[in-house]
């Protein structure tokens, strides 16, 4: 028989489809901090949980002072050599993970540690 073997990939895109992930490319282009013209940004459900919808916004954009303030401080984080994740605490939520994800462009996943 012909035995073809399918390589199944869960790419990010899905997993913004599935509800896991919400792309938030524009709030953090906003802060002014995102210097990566086309670096997508996705938060998890998780986290986007925690947020109330009216203040989500709010959340977002402390979370992403808090992300871009701990990268400054390791920039060799997401160079090939460094080990690819960010972590760093947003004090109402606790402890937060970012980290590169290349399945459907090139993006940055924020998350909590227990959805890893």
């Amino acid at each position: 028989g012909n035995n073809m073997t399918t390589v199944f990939t869960y790419t990010a895109d899905q997993a913004v489809q599935d509800g896991l992930f919400t792309d938030i490319t524009q709030l953090a282009k906003e802060t002014k901090r995102l210097n990566v013209s086309d670096l997508i940004v996705r938060l998890s459900v998780g986290i986007k949980e925690q947020t109330n919808s009216d203040s989500f916004e709010f959340h977002v954009n402390m979370i992403l002072k808090a992300l871009f303030d701990a990268w400054d401080k390791d920039t060799s984080v997401f160079h090939p050599e460094g080990d690819g994740l960010i972590q760093f605490t947003y004090k109402p939520f606790g402890k937060i993970w970012a980290m590169l994800d290349y399945t459907s462009g090139q993006a940055i996943h924020i998350f909590f540690p227990s959805e890893y």
